[in-house]
């Protein structure tokens, strides 16, 4: 990333907050929960130090997402509300993310392909972390 780049995402962030944004968390195409789960799909896994900051967000979820729910329920309360037809298709947007075995989610993908520098017992140990108790 270059500096030019950062320095727009910052100031359009910033700006952001001027008009109440950080209320809208989700709309139907994305949403915290997506950005969480496509996450992955943009981090390096090659040593267990990836896997382990990756099961520390796994763990901070619970509390990343409530600090979403938070927001927009303070959002409501002041009257900061989306136009219904954006929600229309929502359910496309988190559908692929509940699934009834840990393995088929997108958050268990970079712990099927665990690289081969690491033993047997490190990919199993791995695995089992990732997956809910």
């Amino acid at each position: 990333m270059n500096y030019r780049l950062f320095k727009y995402e910052r100031e359009t962030e910033q700006q952001s907050y001027l008009f109440q944004d950080k209320y809208f968390q989700v709309n139907f195409l994305s949403g915290w929960h997506t950005y969480f789960a496509e996450a992955p799909a943009n981090m390096a896994f090659l040593t267990p130090d990836d896997y382990n900051a990756f099961l520390v967000s796994l763990a901070d979820y619970p509390r990343f997402n409530q600090e979403n729910i938070n927001l927009m329920k303070e959002g409501i309360e002041l009257g900061y509300t989306h136009y219904c037809k954006t929600f229309e298709n929502y359910s496309q947007s988190i559908n692929a993310h509940i699934v009834k075995q840990p393995e088929n989610s997108a958050l268990y993908e970079p712990f099927t392909r665990i690289p081969n520098t690491f033993t047997a017992e490190q990919k199993a140990t791995y695995q089992n972390k990732a997956k809910p108790n």
